[in-house]
């Protein structure tokens, strides 16, 4: 991938806490392991994983909201952690979040139009009336009508509030959005119509998107690549056609299989396995006990080494040959 094609790049990033164990006694949560990816500008970058896989934690990194234990994030090629006070302003501009929730991030006290001035006010020396007639473009730009600024968030429906916080991320107009989540609290029907309307407005503003989700059929249609994340690592990276295809983790097998993901059934014995303790890493691969492939060795020693298939495919797996697997 060409250098200046990429608008966010993480190198080898690790994440660890240290949370509590007994009366003053402590542990390490190991939340990311060594995780890189990188998106191309104007493109969507899948991340995809069930609960607990640390999507969430990415998420935080890539927003500036904590720097990574170790590694580097990249904005335009420039590492965060030499950003100053200047910089960070910019940062928090181009780079906005749409959440799973949108009325958890709202203020019940706010009618949309305040919701939707708030950042314009901050951030833009516009007078009042061109900040109305902004949040006026901008909802209609996400299909409701400007008549809508005098309402507040209760009177809503689930898909008119996620219209409403993409509107308030398209404010400052990003380059960037981190979509953590985004249809996966709303009908059917309703995502649909969400994906189209993101689909349509990075073709006409050119946003990049890091895409975060359980929901592999909106993964598909919206996503230019995927990396399939668990327990804190990148296992497989490739285009989205490439994942579909020719799926060559057995964790990326499986999610494929259940569709939308929450956690994982084994198919045989009909009970659900939980992921390892961040705590209490296993010393091998951390999928060892679900995986169906698993040799000896993979208790033992920790995959650390990707293959890749000279096209961009990459997967981390220490067990069979993938392509005797399908």
């Amino acid at each position: 991938m060409n250098e200046a094609a990429k608008i966010l790049e993480l190198k080898n990033v690790k994440q660890q806490y240290k949370v509590g164990f007994g009366i003053g006694k402590t542990k390490t949560a190991h939340c990311l392991s060594d995780i890189s990816f990188a998106i191309e500008e104007g493109k969507t970058l899948g991340l995809v994983g069930e609960s607990g896989s640390g999507k969430t934690t990415t998420t935080r990194v890539v927003l500036g909201i904590e720097p990574p234990t170790a590694g580097e994030v990249s904005y335009r090629g420039k590492s965060l952690s030499t950003y100053g006070k200047k910089q960070w302003k910019s940062f928090r501009e181009e780079v906005q979040a749409v959440f799973q929730n949108p009325l958890d991030s709202f203020d019940p006290r706010f009618c949309v139009g305040q919701i939707l001035d708030e950042p314009l006010s901050i951030n833009r020396k516009l007078k009042r009336e061109e900040r109305k007639k902004k949040a006026a473009e901008l909802l209609e730009m996400v299909g409701l009508s400007p008549e809508f600024a005098d309402r507040y968030p209760h009177e809503f429906s689930g898909g008119q509030l996620q219209r409403i916080a993409i509107a308030r991320a398209l404010a400052l107009e990003p380059k960037l959005l981190v979509l953590d989540e985004p249809v996966s609290a709303l009908d059917v029907s309703v995502r649909g119509q969400i994906l189209n309307l993101l689909h349509d407005l990075q073709k006409d503003k050119k946003i990049s998107y890091l895409y975060i989700s359980h929901d592999i059929a909106s993964v598909r249609y919206l996503c230019d690549s995927i990396a399939i994340i668990y327990f804190g690592q990148i296992v497989e990276y490739g285009s989205t056609e490439q994942i579909f295809e020719n799926p060559l983790h057995p964790y990326t097998q499986e999610l494929l299989r259940a569709g939308v993901v929450t956690k994982l059934t084994d198919e045989v014995e009909g009970t659900v396995h939980e992921v390892p303790s961040v705590t209490a890493p296993p010393p091998g691969c951390p999928f060892a006990d679900r995986c169906r492939y698993c040799a000896e060795s993979c208790r033992v020693k920790k995959p650390v080494e990707y293959t890749e298939d000279g096209k961009g495919h990459f997967t981390l797996c220490r067990g069979l040959d993938p392509a005797k697997w399908l």
